[in-house]
This record gives structure tokens, sequence and C-alpha cells, in this order.
């Protein structure tokens, strides 16, 4: 009666009495198929502090029956995983393993290796003139330009001298 697991997929082990009397009994057996390999994407990703970004996972075979994975983070303090999703958020500078492992038992995971860089600080904001004129009432909208181009952090908070003027 000792069964043994082959491969995916379901079938019926039967029992036959060897007396004359047919009598037969069957019992079906159910076989999953295990996490075999965990594929995070991107493999590697350089990041700087304050950006975030989403770790996609790949589960195989795709017949596996427990698709579910954890994210982990070897060093929180550097880059931050939600454990459910794969969001990361680089929070210091450093380097840091992000593991995503197959929660069906056989502990199968696969990693993006995560470099995280200083913020690149803004050196410069031009707004689009220097002088505007206008019309009681009328509005316009100001546009601006931050450099370097690929500061980390372009959000400007705008503010008046005198909001009895404009605002």
């Amino acid at each position: 009666g000792v069964v043994t697991a082959r491969g995916a997929g379901t079938t019926c082990i039967g029992a036959y009495s060897q007396d004359g009397s047919n009598k037969s009994s069957c019992c079906v057996v159910s076989v999953n198929a295990p996490v075999e390999s965990v594929t995070v994407n991107p493999s590697s990703l350089l990041m700087r502090v304050g950006e975030d970004d989403d770790l996609d996972a790949e589960v195989c075979p795709t017949d596996a029956v427990n698709q579910l994975i954890r994210w982990t983070s070897t060093d929180s303090s550097i880059v931050w995983v939600n454990e459910a999703t794969g969001r990361v958020e680089a929070r210091g500078v450093g380097s840091a393993t992000i593991y995503a492992t197959a929660q069906d038992g056989t502990g199968v995971k696969g990693s993006c290796a995560i470099q995280v860089e200083p913020p690149i600080p803004v050196q410069g904001i031009d707004i689009c003139c220097d002088n505007y004129t206008m019309n009681v009432g009328e509005t316009t909208k100001l546009s601006y330009d931050i450099y370097p181009y690929d500061a980390t952090n372009k959000s400007v908070t705008w503010c008046s001298s005198d909001t009895s003027v404009a605002e």
C-alpha cells in the first residue's frame, strides 16, 4: 500500500481482493507539482534614495499548485519591500538583496540585487519667464525646468511674495 508520487495529476489507487470475491476499493490521489524555480525580474536594479519600483516574480512550473510567494529584504533600512506585492522603496544608501520565496514548502527562491545611491539634488530652477504682465482676473500657468534634468525629486512649491497682487 506504499504510494510514491511520480508527477503532477490525479489517479485512483485501487486495492483488489485476491480471494475471488472481486471486491475492490479506490483512493483518489492528487499529486501537486512543487515549485522548481522562482525568477525575479529584474534580477538587479539601481535606485536612488526616495525612489520606488515594482519587482515581478515568475514561478515555474506554471502548473505548480501553490504559486504564492513572500518578498523579503536583507536590509529594510536600505530597501524596504512589501512582502505581498514586491513593491520596493529605496530608503538608504547601500546595497540589499530582495528575495521572492515560494510558499509551497519547498523554500525555492529567486532574488534581485539592488544598489541604492544618494539622491541627485536640484542645482537650479528656471521659471519660463522672468517677467509676466497680466490683467486683473486673468489666469495663467507658469512652467519651469529643474536642473540637472535627472534630479531625484523634481517637485516644487509655489508661493507669492504678495497674495493681494497674485497668488
